[in-house]
């Protein structure tokens, strides 16, 4: 019956817990003062009131509470709160994210927009962490995104796990035994609420990287001796951006036929098969490679329009149409004549912790 089902959560809510938490901190922050004076003693505020309401706001609200004291930024930063703010948080804002490369100062900048256009935000720079010239990918999952790169000998590769949110910066450790990774494939296994990078060597070995354990493990791979190292081949020679769908990482590969390629994360299992051309539309099964550039949907370069200002082709799924979307630069270094903007891609705002290097 219409009346059984429960009115929509009215938008004033959010401001109602803002305002709850702004009164809080407050407090929190007379009581400190009257007590540096001595005038008071202060009243303790239970760390479980603070964790249930701060677990509750959006991502960027909580962000400006880790500043109020000690505390409160030990609280928001401890695993636990991000398991209960992602539990009471269904509702994940998007933001872009672009980077750019300064080939005088090689310095690779890491910046934030809003989907729709309008200034960027500086958020991360690393020295030399990419060679210029080599293939740069770029992956998201779940918060998180993995950037790796490689030389055309699939040799000095480098990864990196960024949260653009909190701005923390991971590397991958290298690999024990000797194993040599040629490329990189990002994915979220939901059964142990974990990130888990899953690398392939030219040498068809794999092993995958837990962001919960922080460890390597080596993958035994049972499938058709002879498709396995053709599988190999071509996902690491012609690599397309992965997709990870229901903890499976998805790839569709083309080297003389169309090959779709599933690694399950939760049972570690991978499965191939190969796909009739008619599968892929024929703009998408080719990949164009210009100067070590990848042309490809979000990973095309972005074209400078000014000194300020830069722009991107960007396809509305909703409208399932191609726009123009413009950045403007407030940065000063980024207006550098010797700066590219090399990609542009969507992540999720979250609070996923990451230990730091």
């Amino acid at each position: 019956m219409a009346g059984d089902i429960p009115p929509p959560q009215p938008v004033i809510l959010l401001s109602d817990k803002l305002m709850t938490i702004n009164r809080l901190r407050n407090i929190y922050l007379e009581e400190k003062e009257e007590d540096a004076l001595g005038e008071k003693t202060p009243i303790s505020i239970p760390n479980d009131i603070i964790q249930e309401i701060l677990s509750r706001l959006p991502v960027r609200a909580v962000l400006q509470f880790k500043s109020v004291s000690k505390q409160w930024l030990s609280l928001i930063s401890h695993p636990s709160f991000h398991k209960l703010h992602s539990k009471h948080n269904t509702h994940h804002h998007t933001t872009l994210l672009i980077t750019a490369y300064d080939y005088v100062t090689k310095k690779r900048h890491f910046l934030s927009a809003p989907p729709g256009g309008g200034p960027v935000t500086h958020l991360i720079t690393l020295d030399n962490a990419f060679d210029p010239s080599a293939p740069f990918e770029a992956e998201h999952s779940n918060g998180l995104v993995l950037f790796s790169s490689r030389d055309v000998y699939c040799q000095h590769n480098f990864a990196f796990v960024i949260n653009p949110v909190t701005r923390k910066v991971f590397k991958l450790p290298t690999p024990p035994n000797n194993f040599k990774p040629s490329i990189y494939f990002f994915g979220f296994d939901e059964s142990k609420k974990e990130h888990k990078i899953l690398s392939m060597s030219l040498l068809y070995r794999i092993m995958i990287f837990s962001l919960a354990s922080y460890s390597w493990t080596a993958i035994d791979v049972r499938v058709d001796p002879d498709g396995l190292p053709s599988i190999i081949y071509n996902a690491i020679v012609f690599h397309r951006n992965s997709v990870c769908y229901n903890s499976i990482i998805h790839l569709v590969s083309k080297y003389g036929r169309l090959t779709g390629f599933a690694f399950d994360l939760r049972t570690e299992k991978l499965s191939y098969s190969v796909l009739p051309q008619s599968a892929v539309p024929f703009q998408l099964r080719r990949r164009f490679c210009v100067n070590n550039k990848d042309l490809t949907d979000f990973n095309t370069p972005l074209t400078r329009l000014s000194t300020n200002m830069i722009t991107a082709l960007v396809f509305d799924m909703n409208t399932r149409s191609y726009n123009f979307v413009n950045f403007t630069l407030g940065y000063q270094f980024l207006h550098s004549k010797t700066l590219h903007f090399n990609q542009v891609r969507s992540y999720v705002e979250s609070l996923v912790p990451l230990r730091e290097e």
